[in-house]
């Protein structure tokens, strides 16, 4: 059975059904297909004759939803079968990726099914999930509203039920904005958690954002600080729906509310966008420099020239102003467990038609979307944001948890019991990962690591010992044997001697690293 054939009659057992397409109908059918086909032929299959014919059927049945042909990953992180184009029509082109990122490569060892890559606002430059090229990403729950940025396509493909999971990368709140427009979790872990590998290089902040997929026991005795100037900046009704959430984990569970005063909100604004645009330019400077400004969005142009214009000091200071704030912060999480917020200032709000095809620059929408994104990205901070309710317009609210980092488990735990109490459904905007995770993987003991260990140091002292003693006594016996060259000899024994030094070193590290492992065996 060729793979046309194949495909044929996999689109006429669809056709014939009268039932509403479902992912599992969807999953059934193409495993179906894995047991008809070669291997080859299934992938190929599947690809190039049923994709498009599945995603007609879903755009079909959730109305005008844009995404660029995929569930999972969104179109920043490489997966091996094309290139990250990060939502234009050029980088990929400029920048070819040969394997997948890391990940994705981790999923992928697990067994999870990559269906192709979600849309993205155009290099991640701005927060409606508005993309000319490739179209843009509209709100599930309404689509004559934005679904957010820059992970807009991974949110609301979760959101209206195309996949269980997504990926993002979140670098000023570019995942956990859209889950909040769109009603699902969106998780950040703490800075340096995952690898970046094979994620577009926009700047060197952003991480993968995750969420956690099952539930776990209440916790109890649990302070949330609040500053209360920052947390009302809202909307009436995100105020509302929040102030009631805080006070439904107060009557459940005895959860404490502290009032706290962070320090220089809007400065920090300030520097995680200099941050962020500073890094951008030195990113793309290589391939902005031959590339045609035509191919550009005409609200990433802009955003670009704002990159552009920010000074190394400019840079410096804002780093300065970074650890300023990471000290705030450590002094509130003396007193307090986690930092609770409103998500976004607004909810998700119109798309404008002229905006479709050009882009746009909302700075007031896009200002109050990313107004309590900041801490988790400027700081590294792991954050959390789920859904617990919905304003007049029947659009979705979130509530944000930023807890202390490295101190994922507590955060996520305490963020789902919140969704758990509002009576809401959570869909997760993403997945953990984490090294090691594969089952496969062998098992590396406490043995192993110290026998690892011991070898290094082994072999690096002795080079480092042989080093210095080649260093000292080749410099001393050049100048001695101009003036007295009969010791010569003396020099050169020295020297192999020091050589030998580091060569038993070598032996010695050899010996160490082939015990490990035999803990196991033993």
């Amino acid at each position: 059975m060729g793979p046309t054939c194949a495909a044929t009659m996999f689109v006429n057992l669809f056709t014939a059904c009268h039932t509403p397409l479902t992912l599992i109908r969807i999953s059934k059918y193409i495993i179906w297909m894995k047991y008809q086909l070669p291997q080859a032929d299934y992938i190929k299959a599947v690809k190039q004759q049923l994709m498009g014919f599945i995603m007609d059927e879903i755009v079909n049945s959730v109305g005008e939803f844009h995404d660029d042909g995929g569930l999972i990953p969104r179109d920043e992180l490489s997966d091996g079968d094309g290139d990250g184009a990060g939502g234009t029509r050029w980088l990929g082109r400029a920048r070819a990726c040969a394997a997948d990122a890391a990940v994705v490569a981790q999923l992928r060892a697990c067994g999870a099914v990559l269906a192709g890559k979600t849309n993205m606002h155009e290099l991640g430059a701005g927060t409606s999930g508005i993309n000319p090229h490739h179209g843009s990403t509209r709100n599930p729950h309404n689509p004559g509203r934005v679904s957010g940025g820059s992970s807009s396509g991974s949110a609301a493909a979760v959101c209206a039920g195309l996949c269980p999971v997504a990926l993002g990368v979140d670098g000023g709140g570019s995942v956990r904005m859209p889950a909040a427009l769109c009603g699902v979790v969106g998780f950040k872990p703490t800075a340096g958690r995952l690898s970046n590998a094979g994620v577009l290089p926009l700047n060197w902040t952003p991480e993968l954002n995750l969420p956690l997929l099952k539930s776990s026991l209440s916790i109890k005795n649990i302070k949330l600080a609040k500053y209360a100037k920052w947390f009302n900046d809202s909307s009436e009704d995100i105020r509302n729906c929040c102030d009631k959430s805080l006070q439904m984990l107060h009557a459940h569970y005895g959860w404490e509310t502290l009032d706290v005063t962070i320090p220089e909100i809007e400065e920090m604004r300030l520097a995680h966008y200099v941050t962020i645009g500073s890094e951008c330019t030195a990113s793309l400077a290589k391939y902005l420099d031959k590339l045609r400004r035509s191919e550009i969005g005409w609200d990433v142009r802009v955003a670009l020239g704002v990159y552009g214009s920010f000074s190394s000091r400019a840079y410096l200071n804002s780093q300065r102003l970074r650890n300023r704030q990471m000290y705030f912060h450590k002094e509130i999480f003396k007193t307090a467990d986690v930092i609770v917020s409103p998500m976004t200032g607004v909810t998700a709000y119109k798309l404008q038609d002229d905006a479709l095809k050009s882009g746009e620059l909302d700075y007031i929408n896009g200002a109050a979307l990313v107004r309590y994104s900041i801490a988790g990205n400027f700081l590294g901070l792991p954050a959390i944001t789920v859904m617990v309710g919905y304003d007049k317009a029947g659009l979705p609210i979130g509530l944000q948890f930023i807890g202390r980092p490295w101190r994922r488990a507590r955060s996520t735990t305490r963020s789902l019991k919140c969704s758990t109490i509002s009576s809401r459904k959570i869909k997760p905007v993403g997945f953990i990962i984490s090294t090691g995770i594969n089952p496969k993987a062998k098992p590396y003991y406490l043995f192993d690591g110290y026998a690892h260990l011991s070898s290094g140091l082994a072999c690096g002292l002795a080079g480092l010992a042989a080093g210095m003693a080649i260093g000292i006594v080749g410099d001393a016996g050049v100048r001695a044997n101009a003036q007295q060259p009969k010791l010569f000899v003396g020099m050169i024994l020295i020297l192999i001697f020091a050589e030998a030094l580091a060569l038993y070193g070598l032996i010695v590290g050899i010996i160490l690293s082939s015990r490990a492992g035999q803990s196991r065996a033993d």
